[in-house]
């Protein structure tokens, strides 16, 4: 199986390409991005089976290029939260209107198989409660979205572009709604560090201080970033031959506060490090936090098991920054909006 993997430095595609190479020894990867300067600084993606193209979602002639001979497409390209809400009409140019003529593309050359990775944000506050869920708060996959900001509502455009395709028959479908994947990412240049696991991971290590620019009470879903790609995997060679309606959440078992978070990074700290980083809350006073449940029952269903955790995320990550000679990255935690950047 040939396979594309659009935003291919990025965080998320690193975990991706390195699962599919080491659970399948013969597929071919072809890893695009806009920008591949630092994947050959820091020697990336040394493989025989991988080849790195350029791709542009605002250049439709980067298209045909990487598409030659693709079986299956991960589609992680897309302009981050941050991006997305500082450029509206750059957002909808990338994350809709590029992917939707990407699409097109991949459907013209035959590819069998979409795999778009979306994001949790689809989900409101009217999304926590299902009628016919059993659980308290929890948010399924067929629960009506109406998302208003720019990231989530560029990324439920382009959902529905291909769930029309899937619909028809055209291409097989896959959309994965993503909570917030932690761990060590494959780049240490990828736009990372705003992440609110990785820049606490780095404060620990650079600071030996976790500063919380809230009370941390707020929940949060964390997902090990090794298990996003062991879904990818699991859903390529897995998957069924057609679902109606093919959209899964993609998240952690449990929600947990920032504060918690940071806890399991201290003990992580000691555990791994030899040190005990201090705790800074930097605002004592907070509504309480509103538990909910994202509920990924939907893909383990169909027989996905998770198999790692938080604590080995938090210590890969912790490790990796370690072990970075000059290691580079401002830290712009900002643990109030829980930023995630896909495909950058």
């Amino acid at each position: 199986m040939k396979i594309l993997v659009t935003g291919g430095t990025g965080y998320i595609a690193g975990a991706v390409v390195s699962e599919l190479l080491h659970q399948s020894p013969t597929c071919e990867i072809i890893v695009a991005d806009r920008d591949l300067r630092a994947a050959h600084e820091v020697m990336l993606f040394q493989d025989a089976r991988i080849e790195l193209q350029e791709f542009d979602l605002l250049n439709p002639e980067s298209f045909s290029v990487v598409l030659k001979k693709v079986n299956a497409v991960v589609h992680l390209a897309a302009l981050n939260y941050q991006e997305s809400f500082e450029n509206i009409e750059m957002a909808n140019k990338v994350n809709h209107l590029g992917t939707a003529n990407f699409l097109e593309s991949c459907i013209k050359r035959g590819v069998d198989h979409f795999i778009y990775f979306s994001t949790f944000h689809l989900y409101t506050e009217n999304s926590f409660i299902h009628e016919n869920s059993p659980l308290k708060a929890g948010i399924l996959e067929d629960v009506v979205v109406d998302p208003a900001l720019a990231y989530a509502h560029t990324h439920y455009l382009a959902e529905k572009h291909l769930l029309r395709y899937h619909e028809k028959g055209a291409i097989k479908g896959s959309i994965f709604r993503l909570s917030n994947a932690i761990g060590a990412p494959t780049n240490p240049y990828s736009n990372t560090w705003m992440l609110v696991c990785n820049d606490l991971c780095r404060q620990a290590v650079t600071k030996r201080n976790l500063v919380l620019k809230s009370s941390g009470i707020q929940k949060r879903n964390f997902i090990p970033i090794k298990d996003v790609a062991c879904a990818v995997y699991y859903r390529l060679f897995h998957g069924k031959d057609h679902d109606p309606f093919p959209v899964f959440n993609l998240g952690g078992d449990q929600s947990i506060s920032i504060l918690e978070l940071a806890t399991i990074i201290q003990k992580k700290s000691l555990e791994v490090l030899g040190f005990t980083p201090s705790i800074e809350i930097q605002e004592k006073n907070s509504k309480e936090a509103f538990d909910f449940t994202f509920c990924s029952d939907k893909i383990k269903s169909f027989g996905f098991r998770y198999s790692h955790s938080i604590e080995s995320a938090v210590e890969d990550t912790l490790l990796f920054i370690d072990r970075v000679e000059n290691f580079r990255g401002k830290s712009t935690h900002e643990d109030s909006a829980t930023l995630r950047g896909i495909g950058n």
